[in-house]
């Protein structure tokens, strides 16, 4: 009675082989993809708050120097008064925050090659996506915050699924105590 050669592998080692690869590809595949999201989101977060915190302080230089400060439009409109100049910030029901000085007109959010844009705040709404709100009006000191709720512009309800960034906005907020409003101790 002959033994048989053993050096091959059956089919069923086979199957249950190329079954397993298949199953540690699908795994990898999708944690490899799920990392590239993740670092996607938290770079376009970290983006944003670039831009956002840069425009924030554009703002607040300009509040800062304004002798006088005014909110219109449910706090969508402010205008402040740099020496005999007007500079207005208006955010609009699109989503566009602009810097209007005399005749100029600057897309604040939109000089970059990453395009952004505000979630604007409803009139009568108690939470403040993006606006300008004068604090202690009739008392000292008076202090100005401004909310901006940024999101990338792909970002929209028309944009398909696999192009937007899920949850990548940022929430800023600052508040500037106005010059002139505050009592002074001697």
């Amino acid at each position: 009675m002959k033994r048989l050669n053993n050096k091959g592998v059956t089919l069923i080692e086979l199957l249950v082989t190329i079954s397993l690869i298949g199953i540690l590809v699908g795994v990898s595949g999708d944690l490899l993809f799920t990392i590239f999201r993740a670092f996607n989101k938290s770079s376009t977060i970290v983006n944003i708050q670039e831009e956002g915190n840069a425009v924030l302080n554009k703002i607040k230089t300009d509040a800062i120097n304004a002798s006088s400060v005014s909110i219109d439009d449910g706090g969508l409109k402010m205008t402040l008064k740099i020496d005999s100049a007007d500079i207005i910030y208006t955010i609009t029901l699109d989503g566009k925050l602009t810097r209007t000085e005399g005749a100029v007109v600057e897309d604040l959010f939109n000089t970059t090659t990453q395009k952004y844009k505000l979630i604007v705040t409803i009139a009568g709404d108690p939470y403040p996506y993006s606006s300008f709100i004068l604090k202690n009006k009739d008392s000292t000191p008076k202090l100005l915050v401004i909310y901006l709720t940024v999101i990338p512009i792909n970002q929209t309800d028309d944009t398909p699924k696999d192009l937007r960034v899920e949850g990548a906005n940022a929430r800023l907020r600052t508040s500037i105590v106005l010059r002139g409003s505050y009592d002074r101790i001697n």
